[in-house]
C-alpha cells in the first residue's frame, strides 16, 4: 500500500456536485482505496450529512443548484476541523481569489485528474487531527 493509499483509507470525504457522472467517478476513485466517501448532488444534502456525520474533507463544485459552492463552503466554516476544497473550472481567478479569502483550504481545477486530487489530499491529510485519523 502506497503512502497516499494509506492516507486516503483513513480519510472521510464528502463530495458535493450536481453532475452524477462526476460524483460516480469520484466515488470510484476514492473507494478503490477503501476510504469513506459520500457524494451528494446539492448543498442542502451536504448540510444534512455534515450535521449528522463526521467528515475530514468536504469538496464542493462551484456550480451547485441552490447556492454556489463558495457559499456552501463558507456556510460550513464553523466546523473548524473540516478541510474545505472548492472544485472550479480552470482559470476562474476571481472565484479562486474569493475562495482563498474565505478560508477555503484548497482549490481543485477542472478537468479533475488523479494527480491533482492526490496532491491536494496529501497536503490536507497532514492537517487532519491525528486522533481522527487513528479512530478511522
Amino acid at each position: 500500500m502506497t503512502s497516499y493509499e494509506k492516507c486516503f483509507s483513513q480519510m472521510s470525504v464528502l463530495y458535493v456536485d450536481s453532475d452524477e457522472r462526476v460524483r460516480d467517478s469520484m466515488g470510484a476513485f476514492f473507494e478503490s482505496w477503501g476510504g469513506q466517501f459520500q457524494a451528494v448532488d446539492s448543498a442542502k444534502a451536504g448540510w444534512s450529512l455534515i450535521e449528522n456525520k463526521e467528515f475530514d474533507v468536504v469538496m464542493a463544485e462551484f456550480h451547485l443548484p441552490e447556492v454556489d459552492g463558495l457559499e456552501f463552503l463558507d456556510s460550513i466554516q464553523y466546523h473548524t476541523r473540516l478541510k474545505r476544497v472548492l472544485v472550479s473550472e480552470h482559470g476562474n481567478h476571481h472565484v479562486h481569489t474569493l475562495a482563498l479569502r474565505m478560508g477555503v483550504n484548497e482549490i481543485l481545477e477542472k478537468p479533475l485528474n488523479a494527480a491533482a486530487i492526490v496532491t491536494v489530499l496529501e497536503r490536507l491529510s497532514n492537517e487532519i487531527p491525528n486522533q481522527r485519523k487513528e479512530a478511522a
